[in-house]
């Protein structure tokens, strides 16, 4: 009966609505925060390992608290089973650790309103590769449109324009590796959910992704967690509860539901992400090119949910 109520409240399109719109606008807020912090802690851009400790401290800490909390909440150490372990390793390893090797650095390359508006196509490639992971969640006409969209407005706002601001390996391109292996780790995220709590599951991918970036940026690449002191701590902290709380309420969105009707509020990381750049950093979001980006990213994303009679793209052949 408990289930059913869970089920019911969060498969409601009004309760969606407002977590998924929390969940974008906290990850909205990574771009400008991240960036002030590598300020605040003297941290240049081709320091790659104390961007990953720096990275892996943030969703470790993020992952300890949320197992603090759930163990609190039943009142015993609440651990994963052994079968559900491996897959909860294999989650931690591709959307917190790889990701974010690829988004970390890429962010230091790039500006936070292009950015964010990169990180915006994996909604598409979660589209994509629900075609072929879902047999209810097939291709079909308008969502290939709103695809061919997406990624118009993400060429738009990659190339040309003032100097400087042309594809870069480094930073666009990275960013847009970091979104493929979120929308990988989506699909292994509400695989995973569906077996466990959420909370336990997102506590358990972060502290395990945290520790392997750690490892990594430590080990790998001569990081150091001594120079993140003082102001630099202290966005840490803001950072890992933004990280428990957005992927916890995701991860439980995707549990109760087909990816694509959560994945239509993704378009709103773009918006809030430009929008909080603008006012943070000081970054000029109002010129042709960046406008025209978000609208043909926003306005494939709607095109790719919009509710309509679903035709497969099976069906389109065979008609």
């Amino acid at each position: 009966m408990e289930q059913e109520k869970k089920e019911t409240f969060y498969q409601n399109n009004a309760t969606i609505a407002v977590l998924a719109v929390v969940c974008t606008f906290l990850w909205g807020t990574t771009y400008p925060v991240v960036k002030i912090a590598y300020e605040l802690i003297n941290l240049p851009n081709n320091d790659v390992g104390g961007k990953l400790v720096f990275a892996g401290l943030q969703f470790f800490i993020a992952g300890i608290v949320g197992f603090l909390f759930i163990s609190l909440k039943n009142k015993k150490i609440t651990l994963p089973s052994r079968g559900l372990l491996p897959e909860i390793i294999k989650f931690g390893l591709v959307q917190t650790c790889i990701q974010h090797i690829f988004f970390y650095i890429g962010l230091a390359y790039t500006t936070g309103v292009k950015g964010s508006v990169l990180y915006s196509m994996g909604t598409f490639i979660a589209i994509v590769l629900s075609h072929f992971y879902y047999a209810n969640d097939k291709m079909n006409m308008s969502k290939a449109v709103g695809c061919a969209l997406g990624v118009f407005g993400v060429l738009v706002i990659s190339l040309g324009g003032e100097r400087g601001s042309g594809f870069t390996l480094l930073g666009d391109g990275f960013m847009l590796i970091a979104t493929a292996f979120f929308a990988i780790g989506s699909l292994i995220g509400k695989n995973v959910a569906e077996k466990a709590d959420p909370v336990l599951v997102t506590s358990c991918q972060l502290a395990t992704g945290g520790a392997m970036l750690i490892v990594i940026g430590s080990i790998g690449f001569g990081g150091q967690a001594s120079m993140i002191t003082g102001k630099g701590m202290g966005v840490i902290l803001y950072l890992s509860f933004m990280s428990i709380s957005a992927t916890t309420i995701w991860n439980t969105l995707l549990k109760y539901n087909k990816i694509g009707k959560v994945a239509i509020y993704y378009f709103l990381l773009p918006i809030f992400g430009a929008i909080l750049s603008g006012i943070f950093l000081h970054e000029e979001i109002l010129n042709f090119k960046n406008i025209m980006a978000l609208i043909l990213v926003c306005l494939g994303i709607y095109i790719v949910n919009a509710p309509k009679k679903e035709i497969t793209y099976e069906e389109q052949i065979d008609s």
